[in-house]
């Protein structure tokens, strides 16, 4: 199985020859995370190590062309459009959880994730999400996340307006910290007669973010998944973004014309973050008064 690594200086993919291997073959420049350089800041550990934190395998790249494939697909279809909308939701959303490690520092802070898990972890509700959620710090308010940017994020990438808002409500919530885990939590609320397509839905969040934020390497999963009160797709997989190699845990959940997402990021070299995301998940109820009649 070939493995491959993204060069930090022209952005390229490119292939591992060997442990060996210092300089990009396509602008010949020293790679600062060749496994020469990542062995200084990581002494004692070996070459498959390496590979598995920030390569990216031949096979999870036949999986990002096969999505690629389905994208194009749907595309082509009669639900071209509200595949488009679900489309930029999903991206913005997703992209959202995946780089608030470096968008978020906050006051309230965790060392570590075996520090995280180990303390009192607090239940709280959040009205704006029509959830309660159970974590040890209160997940803040992201105030650029509303209606109008879905909308327009929907806008950039039709390249063409609808002619309505279909869009009536949004808002999302997140806590991250470098170097533990980036937790995400959001809701949608659609006009009753747009129609969700959480299939359609599921599928686009790959490519859109591969196609916008730069995410190479996708090795991807999907489930059903059932918390109290309604029923959920379950999201699992690996990317790169960057230099860095991550793992994600998320939740897609339906009820009426209102969609919820919630996720869970964390390194892939720091495998207990998936601990995080099981009690996370396992702490969340939906307050399904507060959304319409359930999709057909």
């Amino acid at each position: 199985m070939q493995h491959y690594i993204k060069c930090n200086h022209c952005g390229r993919l490119v292939e591992i020859k060997s442990q060996y291997m210092v300089f990009c073959p396509v602008c010949k420049r020293k790679m600062d995370n060749c496994f020469a350089e990542w062995s200084k800041r990581n002494p004692g550990r070996e070459f498959g190590e390496y590979l598995g934190e920030l390569a990216v395998s031949s096979t999870a790249l036949e999986g990002v062309r096969e999505q690629r494939k389905i994208g194009r697909a749907i595309m082509r279809g009669k639900a071209a459009r509200r595949a488009l909308l679900a489309l930029g939701i999903a991206v913005l959303v997703t992209a959202v959880g995946i780089v608030g490690y470096r968008a978020w520092n906050r006051d309230n802070r965790s060392a570590s994730i075996a520090a995280l898990l180990d303390k009192a972890w607090q239940i709280g509700y959040y009205d704006d999400l029509g959830a309660t959620l159970k974590f040890p710090f209160p997940l803040e308010k992201d105030a650029a996340f509303s209606a109008d940017s879905l909308q327009r994020e929907n806008d950039s990438l039709t390249a063409d307006t609808l002619q309505r808002q279909v869009v009536l409500g949004a808002v999302s919530r997140r806590w991250a910290e470098p170097g533990t885990v980036s937790v995400t939590a959001s809701r949608i609320d659609y006009q009753p007669d747009f129609g969700v397509d959480r299939d359609i839905a599921t599928r686009q969040i790959l490519l859109g973010m591969l196609q916008e934020n730069g995410l190479q390497g996708f090795e991807f999963f999907r489930n059903d998944y059932s918390i109290p009160n309604i029923e959920a797709r379950s999201l699992s997989g690996s990317y790169l973004l960057g230099v860095e190699a991550f793992e994600f845990r998320a939740l897609m959940a339906q009820y009426g014309h209102t969609v919820w997402y919630f996720m869970v990021a964390y390194p892939r070299s720091k495998p207990e973050g998936l601990l995080v995301a099981e009690r996370f998940f396992k702490g969340i109820l939906i307050d399904r008064r507060l959304t319409g009649e359930p999709a057909r």
